[in-house]
């Protein structure tokens, strides 16, 4: 699951839903996180550069 708008300190909306369909259907396709790291340390410093890096 991504969390783009707690990252981001955004309101949550409904783009959040639509987003996390998009994350999940790459998972589904690839197997693959899009933006994987380990769910004890977490870092939404980490989060946002590996989504500005993809």
């Amino acid at each position: 699951m991504d969390y783009s708008e707690v990252t981001l300190r955004y309101p949550w909306t409904s783009a959040i839903d639509i987003w996390t369909v998009g994350c999940l259907v790459f998972e589904i396709l690839t197997n693959l996180h899009l933006f994987g790291q380990d769910a004890r340390n977490y870092s939404h410093e980490l989060h946002l550069q590996y989504m500005v890096e993809v």
